[in-house]
């Protein structure tokens, strides 16, 4: 029997074991956000050796690109309470914006993280990485240069982008091209969100793709 697990940079993987998949997280990053979409990129491209990392707390990085272009370290929202967990596999930071005890968090997370690991290998895991257009919350000068970074490199995750289709200029399978996305307004929110942004219509999007 085939294991399915999910991996995303925002709470759409969330939405997708709860409503979907309907199982037991075998996903570490469950209720966490990747505030650089570069370090979502940079660990789904090289699994392998993060796979290895012990994860460590730390302190949001006030220079990181995020906390730059949202002038705050830490994502804010009117339903989250400051300050939240802030967890490290290296140089990766993950926010675990509705943790609010360290060590709770870092022993949840090592659980999961290490039946991640049991499974990472195995012949009957297919692991998805998703990553939304509307849910990258930096601002980048080349988008397509970021696309075309985290689809063409291959490892043994299977990575779906949904974004608009004038930015998919390799025709390629593994994106999710959204026509009413070509135009529209990059407006974002205080939390450095697009105020477009719906997740339940990107969670339906890429259910429909995995099956």
């Amino acid at each position: 029997m085939e294991n399915i697990i999910i991996l995303s940079n925002t709470c759409v993987g969330y939405f997708i074991y709860r409503d979907y998949l309907k199982k037991e997280y075998d996903n570490p990053f469950i209720g966490s956000l990747f505030t650089n979409d570069i370090d979502y990129i940079n660990l789904v491209n090289n699994m392998h050796y993060y796979i290895n990392i012990e994860p460590k707390i730390g302190q949001a990085n006030e220079k990181s690109l995020f906390s730059l272009q949202s002038k705050n370290k830490y994502y804010y929202h009117k339903t989250i309470n400051y300050k939240y967990v802030v967890i490290y596999l290296e140089n990766i930071e993950i926010h675990f914006i509705h943790e609010k005890n360290e060590n709770e968090c870092l022993n949840k997370f090592k659980s999961r993280w290490n039946r991640f690991k049991s499974l990472f290998l195995q012949k009957n895991t297919k692991i998805y990485s998703l990553l939304s257009f509307s849910e990258l919350l930096n601002n980048h000068e080349n988008l397509e240069e970021l696309i075309d970074l985290y689809l063409t490199y291959k490892n043994n995750i299977n990575k779906l982008f949904l974004g608009p289709s004038n930015l998919d200029k390799n025709n390629d399978e593994k994106y999710i091209k959204v026509d009413e996305w070509n135009n529209i307004s990059l407006e974002r929110s205080v939390s450095h969100i697009y105020k477009f942004n719906n997740q339940t219509f990107s969670v339906n999007k890429f259910i429909k793709k995995i099956n």
